[in-house]
C-alpha cells in the first residue's frame, strides 16, 4: 500500500513538472506588432513566471506601459489581459497561438469590444549576464 502511493506521487510530480516546463517556454521577452488592417505599432511583452505579463507599446504617438497577466491553456495557447493605464476601465485582451518550439505567437486582440485587431510577436534570445 505504502509503495503504491509512493508511486502515484511521483508519476504525478512528473506529471504536474511537465506543465511547468511547458510555462517556462513562454518566459522572456516578446517583440512584434499589434494594429488593425490599416495600422501596425509595435509591442513588447515581458512574461514572468508570477503570471504577469508588462506591456510596452505605441498608442496616439505615446509609449504606453501597464502590468497585466497570463494564461496558458494547454501548450499552445494563451490568453494576455491589462488594464491600459491611462484608464482603468479599459481592458485589453490577447487572445494567442504559441507555435511548437515557443518562439512565435500571433492572435487577435481585443478591446472591450470597441477595437480590435491582430497581433504578432517572436521571442527573443536571452542575452548573458557578464
Amino acid at each position: 500500500m505504502n509503495s503504491t502511493v509512493s508511486i502515484l506521487i511521483f508519476f504525478s510530480s512528473l506529471f504536474f513538472k511537465t506543465s511547468d516546463s511547458e510555462s517556462e517556454k513562454v518566459f522572456g521577452v516578446w517583440k512584434g506588432f499589434y494594429g488593425t488592417e490599416n495600422e501596425l505599432k509595435e509591442i513588447v511583452i515581458r512574461i514572468n513566471p508570477q503570471n504577469k505579463a508588462e506591456i510596452f507599446c505605441s498608442h496616439a504617438d505615446a509609449c504606453l506601459s501597464t502590468i497585466g497577466s497570463y494564461k496558458l491553456l494547454g501548450d499552445t495557447a494563451i490568453i494576455i489581459s491589462a488594464l491600459l493605464t491611462d484608464s482603468k476601465t479599459s481592458e485589453v485582451v490577447l487572445y494567442g497561438n504559441l507555435n511548437r518550439t515557443a518562439s512565435f505567437m500571433d492572435g487577435e486582440w481585443d478591446g472591450n469590444g470597441k477595437e480590435k485587431g491582430c497581433f504578432y510577436l517572436q521571442k527573443q534570445p536571452l542575452i548573458p549576464a557578464w
